[in-house]
């Protein structure tokens, strides 16, 4: 076996133990167990706040029933909860089904179950993570459940189901929100893990560092790799910080008044006014734009590392190429799993593999195109 199959073969021998044990070993205990009053509505809708109109909610043996005839409406209800001393991962759970349920205008409207995490002055922190379930179309009964880490700033939570703008029907029943806590053996196997991805990783990447021919291309596919690395394993409050930021400076003053600046009409056709957009029309811009951004990174980020591979190693076979750098966007991914505030998701995994096939086929067409271009007598 040659040393490079080696390496491969440790990769992914460690994403498969990595998915084992987050895939297959109970993480969290129950420290306290039940925070939300009246969670399995036994009491009617006693503790919880109403959003409906006549006829949009209904119990039947302790199922709730939300119903939305038009777009345009978000029936549903929520409750707040106070975050107590030693609060620090919460767990979210309910059985969910919806019937009926139209596409919305937006991602987010839909059949859905959230947990909203906000600050001591009441706002909702929208950039953390918050979604337990959502759906569109039709469900059969599901058990869903999150896990939600709250950093320091977070002073309550509030749990939400709704119809979020969309018409059709909705049910939900036995909402439970528990106070957990890792398993001190399992936070020992992630220690040992993250640990022999560590003393693995200078092994793994010699090979690409080593003096040689070519050298600069292979410090330049490690310097891409560092930095796609550190944005897999960058910490959930590091990149709210960066959200936030980011909101800050485009609603802020000066970024209006340029704008309004840019778009102000001539004297000769001056155009009806109009009315001026709302701040929610812009957070939504900003939150839409941030999801943007973050799945094309993952295609990006990864398309630009498949070029430089292929122009790099014009000799070596696509195939090989392709399987040593799926392996890369896989493990990626993986690593996300041993972050202590992080999720990894078939969606971006899948959107790093889409990355990968579109760099090495970019690649390959540029050689063939350089060849048919080639010197000409």
């Amino acid at each position: 076996m040659t040393l490079a199959r080696s390496r491969l073969f440790v990769v992914l021998a460690l994403v498969i133990a990595t998915l084992v044990l987050f895939g297959l070993v109970e993480r969290y205990q129950v420290l306290q167990p039940q925070l939300l009053q009246n969670g399995n509505f036994s009491n009617g809708l006693s503790g919880w706040q109403k959003i409906s109109r006549a006829g949009q909610l209904q119990l039947d043996q302790g199922v709730l029933r939300i119903r939305s005839v038009q777009a345009g409406q978000s029936p549903g209800i929520r409750q707040v909860i106070e975050r107590d001393p030693g609060m620090d991962h919460v767990r979210l759970s309910a059985w969910v089904r919806h019937t009926g349920v139209a596409p919305g205008l937006r991602l987010w409207n839909t059949a859905r179950l959230l947990l909203v995490q906000r600050n001591n002055h009441g706002d909702r922190l929208w950039e953390l993570s918050h979604m337990v379930s959502q759906g569109r179309g039709d469900s059969p009964w599901r058990r869903v459940s999150q896990v939600f880490w709250l950093p320091a700033q977070v002073s309550s939570v509030e749990v939400i189901t709704e119809l979020s703008q969309v018409a059709g029907q909705m049910q939900i029943r036995d909402l439970n929100l528990e106070v957990v806590q890792e398993f001190t053996a399992f936070t020992m196997a992630r220690y040992g893990l993250v640990a022999v991805w560590l003393l693995a990783l200078p092994w793994l990447i010699w090979p690409l560092y080593r003096p040689g021919p070519a050298r600069r291309r292979r410090l330049a596919v490690i310097l891409l790799g560092v930095i796609i690395l550190t944005g897999v394993l960058i910490p959930q409050t590091a990149k709210t910080q960066v959200h936030r930021l980011a909101r800050d400076v485009l609603q802020s003053d000066w970024v209006a008044s340029i704008k309004a600046m840019q778009a102000k009409p001539t004297v000769a056709a001056r155009p009806a006014a109009k009315a001026p957009a709302s701040t929610t029309d812009g957070s939504v811009r900003i939150v839409l734009g941030w999801l943007a951004a973050q799945k094309l990174g993952h295609v990006g980020f990864f398309a630009l590392l498949a070029l430089i591979v292929r122009l790099s190693w014009r000799r070596q076979p696509w195939q090989r190429l392709g399987l040593y750098l799926s392996t890369f966007a896989v493990a990626a991914e993986t690593l996300q799993l041993l972050s202590f505030d992080r999720n990894a998701t078939p969606t971006d995994a899948g959107l790093n593999l889409l990355g990968t096939a579109a760099g090495l086929a970019l690649g390959l067409y540029m050689i063939r195109a350089a060849k048919s271009l080639g010197p000409q007598t």
